[in-house]
């Protein structure tokens, strides 16, 4: 069985669990307003296929969009 992929890029070693899901979920978005989610490395951030963001900016870009 393939667990998917894991990952220790977060400084809280428990948002690494937030970061698995969200790729194996597919998701578009992971919106948080955990600083060390937003924080996570550039290099990690541009390999993800989804945003990290905070609530609020993802509000902005909702709005824009619909």
């Amino acid at each position: 069985m393939n667990l998917g992929r894991r990952y220790a890029a977060s400084r809280d070693p428990d948002d690494n669990l937030l970061l698995a899901t969200a790729t194996a979920g597919e998701a578009r978005f992971l919106i948080t307003n955990d600083r060390d989610l937003l924080e996570v490395p550039d290099e990690l951030r541009q390999a993800l296929k989804y945003a990290i963001v905070a609530s609020q900016e993802f509000l902005k870009q909702w709005d824009t969009e619909h």
